[in-house]
Formats: C-alpha cells, structure tokens, sequence
C-alpha cells in the first residue's frame, strides 16, 4: 500500500537548514509545532493507490447551533447561525456559553475536531481553546452510529469516561436500552462525548471534523456560528439645542429640569423578558461646565433621562452660571455579546457601538438688565435733540450669565409714553423711578418709535419718553423699563 502526500510551499525547507539557522550562519525561522491538529491542517489529501478503504465522510449528530436557529445560506454556500452571550445580573449580555458539536462516521473511523475563531472584521484567526466534554445522553435506545460512555470514578475527570459496553447490533441487549428504572443502569448515567468550546466575544467559530480510517482522512465543516456586535443605536428623539431653568413654586419644581431622549436599534427591545436574544442600552450623561470644553461625566447618570438640580446661587468657585448651568449631552451604547472598547473612553462592561445626543444649553432664565442713567433726564427740546437721551443697559453682575451664542445680548428699544386710563402721567412716572413701570397690557397705547434702537435716541418732539432694555440669554427674555426723560419747550 502507497499514500502519498502533498507538501504545502510553506513546509518545503530543508529541516538541516533550519536547525543550523541560529547557530552563527542566519537568525533561526524554525518553530517547533506540537500541535497535531496544526500539523494535519498543513496536509493535503491525495487520491489512495493500494488497497486501503477510503474514509466516508463524517456526519454531525449535533451541529454548531447553541441557539437552535435555523441556519441561513451565504453567497458561498456556507450554512450560518447565531448566538447571543447569556445574561449577567443586569441583563447584559456579557456571559460567556459553551457550544458543543458531536460527528460521527458510519465506517467506524476515528473522529477528530478542530475549532476555529476569526474576527468578525477582517477574518483575522483569533485564540480558541476546546476539549472533550461528557454530557449525559437523551436517548432511550442505544444509537447504532453513537458511541456512549460511563464514568467509574469521577464525572470531572476525562480519564475515568469508559465506553459502555453493549453489542449495539443486539436489541435484546439489556446494555442496549437505557431505561434509568432498569437495575442494571449504570449507577452514574450514559454519557455521550462532544467537542466543546467556550464562545466568549464576537466572533465567527467554525468547526472542521475529520473521519481517520488508517491513512485516509475525509472531512467536514460546521455552520459558522456569528456572535455578532449590535447595532448602531439610532437617537429617534434628541435633545433641544437649549433649556432653561426657571423657579415653579406651584409644582414644587424650584429649578429642576428633566433632559431625555429616545433611542431604537433593530437588535434591541425594552422587553427582556419577551425577547432576551436582543441588546440592551447603556447611557452616560456628561456636562460641560460653563466657559469649558471638556465634558466630563455625571456621575449616577445613565438611565435614559436625567434631572437637572438647579439652583439660584452661583457655581462654585466659578465666574459664571448658576448651579446647574452648563452644556449637557449623552452617551448611548448599545451592549450585546462582550464587544468591549478598553481603548474609548467607554465605562468598564460597555461596547464598542455608541452614538451621542446633540448638546443642550442650560441655562437659568434671563434676568432683568441693570439701566444705568448718568446726568439728568429733564431736557428742553434743543438740549435733547443735540445730545440726545441716553441709557446703558448691562446685565448684573449677580446673575453670572455667560454669553456664547450670537442672540445673547442687550438690545433697546425707544418709546413715547401716552397716559393710559388706569394710571395718571404722576404715577407712571413714578412707577418707571422704581422700576416697576410697564406699558399697560390693557391700555397698552404707548408709541413705539419705529428704528430708535440705540442706547441713544434724539427726540424731534416734546414728551414723555423711556427705553426699553431687553436682556436676550438661551432663548430666554427679560425687559427692564428706564425711567422717563421728559422733554419739554422751555
């Protein structure tokens, strides 16, 4: 009888060669294998000469299957599955399973596995460990095509496994049925022997079997198991460019403002319990304090909303904002299957599939401008038409406002003041002196004057007139009303 092999290129060396490399004449590319399984990969089968039988090819009892999928066919005709890591106390999936497969050969030849792990990105091949792993048989009749096995000794120890005696061609052969009521039932059980491997991160994991009869080997390969990395999340609401905080004495809800968003992703759903195959969200909110360009996290915050805790003192040991005032965003990953990121900025236990909110601006309302009034505010008309009345609003320094968009600011108007029914002229200027005068919203008949716009304006006519100075901050408004300068003929 005459086998012949075929010698891969990359085993066609001179083994002298390589054992003198490293000895002064070359650096040394020698390495050593003892890896049978890495060894026989190397091989090629070649058609048999002689009178050796040729190996059948083997058949799968169990497939790589975990989940219990119905395999899909890929352009190249390979048979794909898909599993999901189990869940840990918080419902992620981070949990490493074990897959078993289980081949046999109707020659009787000698079964051998061979796991592989290739990344889901670049089929780059990744470490996997496997083993022979006993499990107790479910069957009621001995399988011709099966071998079964009893433990004498220790069910955690391989070496105490012996194949259960029994002529499996026999069915009066009490050994042949596996009633657990019979006496003569093993006092451990039937056990049948798998391949197992740990499936620990995303990946694909693929199986090679080979059937040995003496020199003749016939393989086959599994489904290919895809342990997929989730979705990216889709952020279907998203936060508001801005906000405010504002005081709500009747709801209890003194500078309080909720943020929150919400998310989809087609491997998610809220219901665990209705689907557990699918991802789970993580959140994380951040904050940029004002005037800052680092975000930082919040601590506590990651849940999908998150309440601003406002106040109306100052932050501290800052120069503007009050607390609670700052930029805020969120952070979404979506969690399945052990795909960590330890390189992001990610929390420990999150994946690699994150997306984040649009940032708010948060600020307090606006409050009301301070006016600042120098000289008098009695004017003839040939004083007021040369120098004109003036006011300079600014904002106080107590508010701790921080200006960085365009609409932020101080902006005026002029009015010509017209005495309304509820008020007698005396009154409303009095009013205006202690700063509590606005134009009457059921009389309001006051002149606004079209362009006077500056924080000087020159009167063509005598009157009663005042200016109002709006403070514009994050969409928010408030108006203060001057006191009024009159002008007059003499």
């Amino acid at each position: 009888m005459i086998q012949k092999v075929q010698v891969k290129q990359s085993l066609d060396f001179n083994i002298l060669d390589k054992f003198l490399e490293g000895k002064g004449l070359a650096e040394s590319t020698l390495v050593l294998d003892d890896n049978s399984n890495l060894i026989l990969s190397r091989l090629e089968d070649s058609e048999l000469t002689g009178a050796t039988v040729k190996a059948e090819v083997p058949e799968f009892l169990v497939n790589l299957n975990p989940a219990g999928g119905e395999p899909v066919e890929d352009e190249n005709h390979q048979l794909n599955t898909e599993a999901w890591l189990a869940l840990d106390s918080e419902g992620f999936r981070t949990v490493p399973i074990s897959a078993e497969v289980q081949a046999t050969s109707s020659d009787g030849g000698r079964i051998s596995y061979s796991w592989k792990k290739y990344s889901i990105d670049n089929n780059e091949l990744m470490p996997i460990s496997y083993t022979n792993k006993f499990l107790p048989t479910t069957d009621t009749a001995r399988d011709p095509n099966k071998s079964y096995y009893i433990n004498i000794t220790d069910l955690n120890d391989d070496s105490a496994y012996k194949v259960y005696p029994g002529n499996k061609n026999d069915a009066n052969d009490v050994s042949n049925t596996f009633d657990k009521e019979d006496e003569n039932y093993p006092e451990n059980g039937i056990f049948e022997r798998f391949s197992s491997a740990v499936i620990d991160t995303v990946g694909k994991y693929l199986v090679s079997v080979t059937n040995r009869v003496q020199n003749s080997t016939a393989k086959i390969q599994s489904y290919m198991l895809y342990v997929n990395r989730p979705v990216e999340p889709v952020i279907e609401t998203d936060l508001p460019s801005r906000g405010a905080l504002a005081f709500n004495a009747e709801e209890d809800l003194s500078y309080k403002l909720t943020l929150s968003i919400g998310v989809s992703a087609s491997d998610h759903d809220e219901d665990q319990e209705k689907n557990d195959n699918k991802s789970k969200f993580t959140y994380q909110w951040q904050k940029q304090a004002p005037g800052s360009s680092t975000w930082v996290n919040i601590e506590g915050a990651t849940a999908s909303s998150y309440v601003i805790e406002g106040a109306e003192g100052r932050i501290p040991e800052s120069e503007v904002g009050r607390v609670g005032d700052g930029n805020y965003r969120v952070l979404v990953w979506n969690n399945l299957n052990n795909d960590y990121d330890p390189v992001t900025f990610a929390p420990a236990g999150v994946a690699k599939i994150m997306v984040e909110s649009s940032p708010m601006r948060i600020t307090h309302v606006a409050s009301k401008p301070a006016i600042n009034i120098e000289g008098r505010t009695s004017f003839n008309l040939r004083e007021a038409e040369v120098g004109g009345l003036q006011v300079q609003g600014s904002v106080k320094q107590e508010a701790g406002e921080y200006r960085n968009i365009d609409e932020d600011g101080i902006t005026y108007q002029w009015y010509k003041y017209q005495t309304s029914e509820n008020y007698t002229t005396e009154q409303d200027v009095d009013r205006a002196l202690n700063g509590e005068y606005e134009d009457d919203p059921e009389n309001p008949n006051d002149i606004l004057i079209e362009g006077a716009t500056n924080p000087t304006y020159y009167p063509s006519a005598v009157g009663h007139y005042y200016c109002a100075v709006k403070n514009t901050y994050n969409g928010t408004e408030a108006t203060q009303i001057s006191r009024f300068f009159v002008v007059t003929d003499a």
